[in-house]
């Protein structure tokens, strides 16, 4: 990414920035990995990359890292909930079906998006909502991992969620009350 650094004059003072594809990049993926889409904010900056280098960008190296990188998830989902409620956004549609995650999961995303706004989602059902979205990975290691945090929660967790479990702090005895939990 250092490499690819273009030159930038910044009132002033020469520096070096992110090339256009990788800014987008990241982007993408620090809303999806570390905001959980919780922001408008973060929609309207990937907006604002777009609108200030999508004519110069060179979307065919940008789906190529996007591969690359194993972050279509992140990327088409950033990329498709911007386009959805900014809607001035001017992506090729190629990018985006070349993005498109291809797994069974991604496609059942894709169907709980149409049916919800996961920016309107109250904080109840939010949680849930973010828990699909965490199984939606590129990466079968990372989908493995999410699913199996979901099914089998830290004994923190069940602390938090449930008052009688604080007398039974010993691990032994939480995996053999897990089931009936």
């Amino acid at each position: 990414v250092w490499s690819r650094t273009v030159a930038a004059d910044i009132l002033g003072v020469e520096s070096s920035v992110l090339s256009p594809e990788d800014l987008l990049l990241f982007q993408c993926t620090h809303m999806t990995a570390h905001h959980d889409f919780n922001r408008l904010l973060w929609f309207k900056d990937i907006e604002q990359v777009i609108y200030r280098f999508g004519k110069q960008m060179d979307w065919q190296v940008f789906v190529l890292r996007v591969a690359r990188y194993r972050l279509r998830t992140f990327v088409y989902y950033a990329l498709f909930i911007t386009r959805e409620i900014i809607g001035k956004v001017e992506i090729p549609a190629t990018v985006l079906d070349n993005t498109r995650p291809k797994y069974l999961t991604a496609r059942l995303f894709e169907r709980f998006l149409k049916k919800t706004n996961i920016l309107e989602l109250q904080e109840n059902r939010r949680g849930p909502a973010l828990e699909v979205w965490r199984v939606m990975r590129d990466d079968r290691g990372k989908r493995a991992g999410a699913i199996a945090r979901r099914a089998f929660p830290r004994v923190e967790w069940y602390l938090e969620c449930y008052p009688f479990l604080p007398k039974i702090r010993h691990r032994k005895i939480y995996y053999g009350l897990y089931p009936l939990l």
